[in-house]
Order: structure tokens, then C-alpha cells, then sequence
């Protein structure tokens, strides 16, 4: 070990060694160069500079600045400098290294952290598998910390240009969004989430629920469906207004509970119970599919022993035919028109969120639509107080026209307007 001031020409001169030794730096602190012999026959050594200083516990750190060649030694000698401020400020710049090189990729934290903590939490992880697809396949290997606002932006660009629909592109960025904010959480990175805002796009809700006469013939094409499985869903969709997989996935072991007429959701959408009470008319299509699959296994099977049926595709565009119902009508209108009836009837709308399974009430007053007619009577309300309804109630005649009903009122006096008689 020797000390001297490290210069290029000090490192130009330096002779090959026998063995491995350094030269600390006389002017800057903590500045090294390790020199050690060249493979090659009588080569130049080979030569590292380090940079050594002592943590706030005590520790022995060292700081890799490059090899000769590399780096000149006017810039390993600045980037020395610059640690040697950090340190003299209670900086720690290997630990904040060490930090930065421990920040995993947005791929990475995805797949290891995002996606089991999603599919611990919410039966929605399926879609979630495919959000992570995009992110992955756009992101790469960028690490979480290297993703700023615009990369953001470019992501939303990107997915637009695929194509997707606004609704597909916000739960995107929604999961992008819940992945940064998951991981400054959990202090994987500091500082704000750049998908915080990533500028979602308007969506359309499509409002569509089936009249009570198109409902009505819906129930009359599923006698003529061949597939009884399949109907017998559908018809148990259009009763309860269930979500599909929660009719779809029961099983008859722990879901079905004839005696209390209610279908058990051991984990629903929120990750928790729920209870989908079935009526009298869906009561009777549950006891006859128990009568077709003997009560073991699900309530719907499908084709492949002990898995459920995997949809309703086909019956469904079966059935829209014989009922006669717009090409548009989707199965989960059939939600729609159960949140709509029982609103349209005065049912309060947290108990239709209490079947629906909603957590929130915005998202059931979206699935209920009020019926022309039923506004009609409840605007009428007002009037009928100043108004009323007969000739004989002590109010207005209504049998007259409205206005020549009104009274007349001759003015005599002044009206002031704004201090001035007219």
C-alpha cells in the first residue's frame, strides 16, 4: 500500500506488479486505485478505482468508480469528490446504490407481489391476468422507478392503438395506477405515483334492460332451449339477477340451501360472502336441476366431468332468437332489468344493493333504470299537492285548462322596481 497523488501519469508509469496492491489518494479521502498484474505477458496492469469510506454504523463501504481505460482519472477523481460531499452530509451512497439496484422491474413486482395479492383479495383476478399482460409486454424491463408521467401516457397511447374500447383502456391504467400505489406502500419506491392521474377516457355506459313483455318472452323461449343446463341458468339469472359465475361455479355441497331459500357466495366479486335470495319461481328451477345432477358436484356441470359449465354462448344466442330480442341484448342486461323492475316498484335502493351485491350505491343506480311511466307518477307528487286531483278536493279544477283556471288579479297600486315606481 502506498499513498500518492493519483494522476494519469502516475498510472501510465506504473509498472506491472508481482502482486495486488493499492494506491490511496494524498488530496481526496477515501479515493484508491487497486493495482494488480496483467495477464499478458509483460502487459500494462490492470487498475480499479474504488472509492472507501465508513457508514453511519460503522461499516466499511466501497464504491466502485471504474477501471482505467474506462474512466479517466479527471472523472474518477470528480465522482470521488462528489461521494466525499455525500458522506460529509450523512449521505450514505452505497446504501442508496444498493437501494436503487434492489428496485424490482414493473414485470417483476407484477408477477411476484401485484397478481397473488390480487387473487387473495377479489374474484376478479382473471382480468387482472390480462392487464398484467400489457403492462409486462409495454413496460419490459424498465424498474419501477424509472417509469415517469409520460411513460404513462405513451402507455395509454399504445393501448388506444390497439384498438381497445375506453372501458378496456381505464382498467388498465386503473392497474397501473393500483401497482405503483401498492408499491410505494409497501416502500419498494418513494415519491409520487406517476399513474396517479393518467388521464382516463370517457366511457358510454350502454343503459339497456328488457321490458317486462320482452322479459316475458324470454322466459318462454328457455322452455323450447335444448340445452336444459343451460336454460336453467339462464332463467336463474333472470330471476335473481346473479352475477353469471356465481350461478355458474355453485356447488351443492356448501352453496345451495333449500330450507332458506338463499344461494350462497362463499367469496363473491369483493372477496367476501354473499347471499342471493331466490324466489318462489327460481326456487323450483333449483330443485329440478337437483333432480338432473342427483346434488353432487356443481349445479350446472359442464362437459368435462367435475368442472362447471364454462359459459353460456350458445344457448344464449339461441335463445335471443326465439324471444326476439335486439342482436345488442346482452346477458348481463338481465342484471340490469332486476335492478330496474324492483326500483321501478319503490323496492329502496339500498336493499336492491343488498341483492345485487353491490358495495356501493352508485354502482347500483347505473343497473336501475326508472321507467317513464314511474316518473310520470313520481313527479306528479308535486303537482298533485298544489293541484290536486278531483274538482272536489278544495284546490284547483283541474278539468279546466291550467292556465284560464289561474285567478286574475288587477293591479291598483305601484310596483317599485329598484327604488323607481311604474
Amino acid at each position: 500500500m502506498s499513498v500518492s497523488t493519483i494522476t494519469s501519469q502516475l498510472i501510465k508509469d506504473l509498472p506491472s506488479p508481482d502482486g495486488r496492491y493499492k494506491i490511496h489518494d494524498d488530496r481526496i479521502r477515501g479515493l484508491m486505485a487497486e493495482v494488480r498484474p496483467s495477464k499478458a505477458p509483460n502487459g500494462a496492469p490492470s487498475v480499479t478505482f474504488w472509492f472507501r469510506y465508513t457508514d453511519a454504523r460503522g461499516r466499511d463501504r466501497y464504491i466502485n468508480l471504474g477501471r482505467a481505460g474506462d474512466a479517466s482519472v479527471s472523472q474518477v477523481r470528480r465522482r470521488a469528490e462528489e461521494l466525499r460531499a455525500m458522506v460529509s452530509l450523512d449521505r450514505d451512497p452505497a446504501g442508496e446504490q444498493d437501494n436503487r439496484l434492489a428496485i424490482p422491474t414493473v414485470a417483476r413486482f407484477v408477477d411476484d407481489t401485484v397478481l397473488p395479492l390480487i387473487r387473495e383479495s377479489q374474484r376478479g383476478a382473471y382480468n387482472w391476468a390480462a392487464y398484467a399482460r400489457r403492462i409486462n409486454q409495454h413496460f419490459g424491463k424498465m424498474a419501477l422507478d424509472e417509469v415517469k408521467v409520460q411513460d404513462v401516457v405513451n402507455f395509454k397511447r399504445w393501448l388506444i392503438d390497439q384498438g381497445l374500447k375506453p372501458g378496456t383502456v381505464n382498467r388498465h391504467l386503473a392497474a397501473l395506477r393500483r401497482t405503483f400505489a401498492l408499491a410505494i406502500k409497501n416502500e419498494v419506491i418513494s415519491g409520487r405515483n406517476p399513474a396517479a392521474a393518467p388521464g382516463m377516457l370517457f366511457e358510454q355506459h350502454r343503459e339497456h334492460c328488457l321490458s317486462d313483455e320482452q322479459t316475458r318472452a324470454l322466459l318462454d323461449a328457455l322452455k323450447l332451449e335444448p340445452n336444459r343446463h343451460m336454460a336453467a341458468a339462464i332463467a336463474l339469472l333472470t330471476l335473481t339477477g346473479a352475477r353469471r359465475n356465481e350461478i355458474l361455479r355453485a356447488r351443492w355441497e356448501d352453496q345451495v340451501n333449500l330450507n332458506n331459500d338463499h344461494l350462497t357466495v362463499p367469496r363473491g366479486k369483493n372477496g367476501r360472502p354473499r347471499y342471493i335470495p331466490l324466489p318462489p319461481p327460481a326456487m323450483r328451477i333449483v330443485a329440478a336441476q337437483r333432480r338432473r345432477t342427483g346434488g353432487v358436484g356443481y349445479m350446472f356441470p359442464g362437459t368435462k366431468p367435475g368442472k362447471p359449465l364454462s359459459g353460456l354462448r350458445t344457448a344464449w344466442a339461441r335463445v335471443k332468437v326465439n324471444a326476439r330480442l335486439p342482436a345488442c341484448t346482452r346477458l348481463h342486461d338481465l342484471r340490469h332489468g332486476v335492478a330496474s323492475i324492483l326500483v321501478n316498484r319503490g323496492v329502496d335502493l339500498a336493499e336492491v344493493a343488498e341483492i345485487l351485491g353491490h358495495e356501493q350505491l352508485s354502482t347500483t343506480r347505473r343497473y336501475a333504470h326508472y321507467g317513464a311511466q314511474r316518473l310520470v307518477q313520481t313527479v306528479s307528487i308535486a303537482s298533485n299537492a298544489w293541484i290536486g286531483t278531483s274538482p272536489n278536493d278544495g284546490r284547483l279544477n283541474t278539468t279546466e285548462p291550467l292556465i284560464e283556471a289561474l285567478p286574475t288579479r288587477r293591479i291598483t297600486a305601484p310596483i317599485a322596481i329598484d327604488g323607481a315606481m311604474s
